[in-house]
């Protein structure tokens, strides 16, 4: 039972990763690599504030502000020198790892100093329930912003940088403020991990992408609407039900070493994803190819 609340609890930690990869890459059309040091950045500044003592409401406003702030460090590298957006993440991910690594170094050295081995350790239904309200409400103010006009002016920037601009859009301040919101998604996921685990470690960002590009797939895969909000929420639900069909596997194969397997599975479980799809649209056009002839 415990187990499955577990899972639960990850799975709602990780619909705000599939969120945050879905304004960077079907809102904002860019492959933002940054989320991945965001997720991690966002865990193990979470984990070592807590062990230091600081309350976790402020330790993950915290968290949440320093994964936006690596969002904001691609979008500066990306519009002020001129940057390729996949280069600026990874220069990104360099820097911040750094300061990864020193956070889970604090931690390190706190749990030798006898303080509590994990971060505010409360029981599995109180972390579900704190977990699952952190997400439904953020969700919410996903959802709204994504419906307002600042969420228009994106999906006008993801349409291409001349067309925003024609219509009178700062595509630089689109990027900054997109980017930002996006990576601070990741930087909350990750608290929630950590939260979740009670552990933190430098890599535990590492995959948020790929998981985060599976949870757009399936989503599509669960319904074509071309509506933003039901396309959010299908979103979110794909990364959901994606998050616990890769914790099931992780059990089949060894629960002992979970960790080990987790980047194997959600890699493949991306290409299965991605190769259904592919001939999906290959059958579609090979059927009106056929009724045009």
């Amino acid at each position: 039972m415990c187990e499955m609340v577990s899972v639960f609890s990850s799975a709602f930690a990780f619909v705000l990763v599939g969120l945050s990869v879905y304004l960077s890459a079907h809102v904002l059309k860019l492959t933002d690599v940054t989320c991945e040091a965001s997720v991690g950045i966002g865990g193990c500044c979470y984990g070592a504030l807590v062990l230091g003592g600081l309350h976790p409401i402020f330790a993950f406003g915290i968290a949440t502000l320093l994964g936006a702030c690596a969002g904001f460090t691609t979008a500066s590298l990306a519009t002020h020198i001129k940057l390729n957006i996949i280069v600026a993440g990874l220069t990104t991910m360099a820097a911040f790892r750094t300061f990864t690594v020193k956070f889970c170094g604090v931690g390190g050295q706190m749990l030798r100093g006898n303080i509590p081995s994990s971060p505010e350790r409360w029981s599995d239904m109180s972390i579900l329930l704190v977990v699952g309200i952190t997400v439904l409400l953020l969700f919410y103010l996903f959802n709204r912003m994504i419906s307002s006009e600042y969420g228009l002016a994106m999906r006008v920037y993801g349409d291409g940088r001349l067309v925003s601009e024609s219509l009178g859009i700062d595509s630089s301040n689109m990027l900054w403020v997109g980017l930002g919101i996006s990576n601070a998604l990741a930087a909350a996921g990750g608290a929630l991990i950590t939260q979740i685990n009670g552990r933190f470690w430098p890599s535990m960002g590492y995959g948020a992408l790929i998981f985060g590009f599976g949870a757009i797939i399936l989503g599509k895969r669960i319904s074509s609407s071309h509506n933003i909000k039901s396309a959010i929420l299908m979103c979110a639900i794909a990364a959901f039900l994606y998050k616990i069909f890769i914790e099931v596997c992780i059990c089949c194969i060894d629960e002992k070493a979970a960790g080990e397997y987790e980047g194997i599975i959600t890699a493949l479980a991306l290409i299965l994803l991605y190769a259904i799809s592919t001939r999906d649209r290959t059958d579609l056009g090979n059927l009106n190819n056929s009724r045009e002839t």
